[in-house]
Formats: C-alpha cells, sequence, structure tokens
C-alpha cells in the first residue's frame, strides 16, 4: 500500500527541512510549499491525504488557502493540520480546532499527523475512491460514508473534472452518477475503459435510475463494475465499494 502523502507548507526553510526529514523517516510521502500559493497548487496537483501548513504564510495565509481548497471537489475533504506560533487561547479565537505549535519535537509531530491523517495503519494511506456527482451534497454524504469505512473520498462536480482528477492521481475506484453536465457518467467509464492506464479502475455507478447493462469490452482486464440504485444507505454503498475493490 502506498505512503501517506503530506503536504507541508511552511515559508521557514529549514523549519520545512526539519519537518520534511522527520516525516519522511516515518514512512510518508512529502510534498513541499513556501507559500500559500504553492500550498494550494500542490493540494490541487497531489491531492495530499492531509495538508501541513504554518498559519502566516506569505500571500495566501493558511486560513486564505483553505478557504480557496474548499471551493474545488477533489480537495474540499483533504483535513488539515496547522502549525502556530500562537499560543493555545489566540490560536483557537482564529477558529483552529487542530494545531501544533511551535517550535516542537519530532514526536509529537509525527503523533500529530498519525491523529489526523486517514490511515488504514501507520505510514499506509487508505485507499482513495473519485466520487462524481453535480450534487455536492451527495458528495459529501459518499465521501463521509467512505471515511467511516476506513476509505479516503474525495470529490468532483462534473465529468471532465473527474477525468483530470483521475489523470493527476488515479483512484482505487471511482463513484459515478449517470447524468451530470459537461461530460456524463457514461461518457467517463467510456473514457477510463479505452485508457491504456486507467482501463481497470473499478467504477460503480450511482443512479436514481434503472441502469442498462453495460459492456465492459475487450481489454485484458475489464474494470470490476457495480451498481447502486440511490437513495441508498453507507451498508450498502460501502459493500459495492468492497465489492469491486476485491474484484480488481
Amino acid at each position: 500500500m502506498a505512503p501517506i502523502r503530506i503536504l507541508l507548507a511552511d515559508d521557514d526553510a529549514a523549519a520545512r527541512r526539519a519537518a520534511r526529514d522527520a516525516l519522511a523517516g516515518a514512512g510518508f510521502e512529502v510534498l513541499e510549499a513556501a507559500d500559500g500559493a504553492e500550498l494550494v497548487a500542490g493540494a490541487l496537483d497531489g491531492l495530499p491525504a492531509l495538508i501541513l501548513a504554518d498559519l502566516l504564510l506569505p500571500g495566501l495565509d493558511g486560513f486564505e488557502a483553505v478557504a480557496e481548497l474548499r471551493r474545488h471537489g477533489s480537495t474540499a475533504a483533504i483535513p488539515w493540520l496547522y502549525l502556530s506560533t500562537l499560543d493555545d487561547a489566540e490560536t483557537r479565537t482564529q477558529g483552529v480546532a487542530r494545531f501544533l505549535m511551535k517550535p516542537f519535537e519530532r514526536e509529537d509531530l509525527i503523533a500529530a499527523v498519525r491523529a489526523v491523517a486517514p490511515a488504514t495503519g501507520p505510514g499506509t494511506e487508505a485507499p482513495l475512491i473519485l466520487v462524481v456527482d453535480d450534487e455536492r451534497d451527495i458528495v459529501e454524504i459518499v465521501c463521509d460514508y467512505l471515511g467511516d469505512a476506513g476509505y479516503r473520498g474525495a470529490g468532483c462536480y462534473d465529468g471532465r473534472a473527474a477525468v483530470a482528477a483521475v489523470e493527476r492521481r488515479p483512484p482505487a475506484a471511482l463513484v459515478l452518477d449517470v447524468k451530470m453536465p459537461e461530460l456524463d457518467g457514461y461518457g467517463v467509464i467510456r473514457w477510463v475503459k479505452r485508457h491504456p492506464v486507467h482501463r481497470t479502475i473499478p467504477i460503480i455507478i450511482l443512479t436514481a435510475t434503472k441502469v442498462l447493462r453495460i459492456t465492459h469490452g475487450t481489454p485484458p482486464q475489464p474494470n470490476p463494475f457495480a451498481t447502486v440504485t440511490t437513495p441508498c444507505g453507507a451498508a450498502r454503498l460501502v459493500a459495492a465499494v468492497r465489492e469491486v475493490l476485491g474484484a480488481a
């Protein structure tokens, strides 16, 4: 299983290097950013499991960066751990619930990251499931279901955004609505099935209507495939995810 990917953002190069070395030594994969703009770009491109960021970054500060990333489906649910030089009381007045006071010991950093990062075990990253639906509430609910079951959900709100997200970082499985703007669920399926690298990604169709049989074509290893009729509960959805991942 792949190591947990952490995006570390701090404009203090020495502090960033020390934190990077500590995290890498504990088995994490570390991406780096020196300011708020790099943080946003790195999160959108790298889709980390956790963002570890100084509050007082140049350009966009920590609060502005999180607000920007909350606007994007693929990064809206990424958990944050703030690094702060403010005292506890002052930090809490800024609305920060999860933070680590600077300076900190290596052991405190690793413990804090492991407490926040969604993982199946120390040093391993939970399987990433990409949820694609033009209804944001549904994406949020499905991601919550997946998170409670030990998976990591990321969301997109149309088919073209889903294609771009798969190209950036292939998920363990796709959960797709059928009716979407730009590119519908069937269009995404056709793209995945024709792709030389991504054609074996497991697919779950999430729909309120009866789904006609979709053939897999003749790739050497066809996609594991399932359908879930909505509305559905967490148990049915998670069972479908486990089914297709088990067949992959």
